[in-house]
């Protein structure tokens, strides 16, 4: 579940800067809207096509551009049924996909502008920064999530940006990324939860990212080891030479290494993750090979023989 709200986080920040126009929104005035029971409100059934598009038009006529995208990406769904409320817009968009449209779920926008801007500036981070502060909700938020996630090819294939949009995207990106203090500022917001948060749903070697099973009947553990042996397995050098590990999270792969023989630097933004994996090393005996450092890569000069970050860039 985790990991699929991480990717759903991931697909509507980058949906945000696509070119796109709304298919099949549904709007309903402000006597229609916000529900304390979430009724579903449909436009009466003499109403033409060209009546609807002139309504459609309407309400949507006075948001911001970042804003219609989002709106233009959800549109797009083939599966299940979103209905968008924007309450201080007075109106909301109801989506409902060809099939299996009796999922149904809601997404209440409470602070558009707030919720646009920082998707748009902040990607993914942004978008889960919105929801912390209140500026979305869901009275169903696991349904929201699953329908998002079963559109997720749809929505990926229809909000291939244009040329213009991938600058602005890589422009908001490059700001979002290329200050130390805002990484520093990022990682600590994300990995300083506490160890014991991590604990609960990581395996024994508290490894963050994805495991490499290869077909295999595994443990997570198991495959967690499996992927660091094949890193390893890539690199080529010889036991005793130096590689430096962007992102050392809170050791795995450091213990990996040590225990092949090879000299590691492991880095990390994360004072959480420090602890833990200088305490690792000591514990498990491999302290003399492994050197962890509260560093942003940017400030290494030393050199090394192989260089290693699992998913970082």
């Amino acid at each position: 579940m985790i990991q699929s709200k991480r990717n759903l986080v991931y697909i509507m920040a980058m949906v945000l800067l696509s070119f796109l126009v709304i298919p099949n929104a549904s709007a309903v005035g402000k006597d229609d809207l916000f529900f304390s029971t979430l009724e579903e409100k449909k436009l009466v059934s003499s109403q033409t096509p060209q009546e609807d598009a002139k309504l459609q038009k309407g309400a949507l006529s006075d948001l911001g551009y970042v804003s219609k995208q989002v709106f233009s990406a959800i549109s797009v769904i083939e599966v299940g049924t979103l209905r968008i409320e924007v309450p201080e817009k007075g109106f909301f968009l109801k989506f409902t996909g060809s099939q299996e449209p009796e999922k149904y779920a809601v997404i209440r926008i409470n602070d558009l502008a707030g919720f646009s801007d920082r998707v748009a500036s902040r990607g993914e981070i942004g978008l889960g920064e919105s929801y912390e502060y209140g500026m979305w909700d869901s009275p169903n938020l696991r349904k929201a999530m699953e329908i998002l996630k079963l559109n997720q090819a749809k929505i990926e294939e229809k909000t291939k940006p244009s040329y213009f949009n991938s600058l602005l995207f890589s422009f908001y990106r490059w700001v979002n990324k290329s200050s130390e203090s805002n990484a520093l500022k990022n990682i600590q917001f994300h990995y300083d939860l506490g160890n014991a948060f991590y604990k609960l749903w990581l395996d024994e070697s508290m490894t963050y990212s994805c495991a490499w099973f290869n077909g295999q009947d595994l443990t997570l553990a198991q495959a967690q080891q499996n992927k660091y042996n094949r890193v390893l397995g890539k690199l080529d050098i010889k036991p005793g030479d130096k590689i430096l590990e962007i992102g050392c999270g809170w050791g795995g792969f450091a213990e990996a290494a040590a225990a092949k023989g090879y000299f590691v630097t492991g880095i990390t933004l994360s004072k959480e993750q420090l602890e833990y994996a200088k305490q690792r090393a000591k514990v498990n005996g491999f302290a003399d090979r492994v050197t962890f450092r509260l560093q942003d890569y940017r400030d290494v000069t030393e050199q090394y023989d192989a260089v290693v970050s699992i998913g970082i860039f």
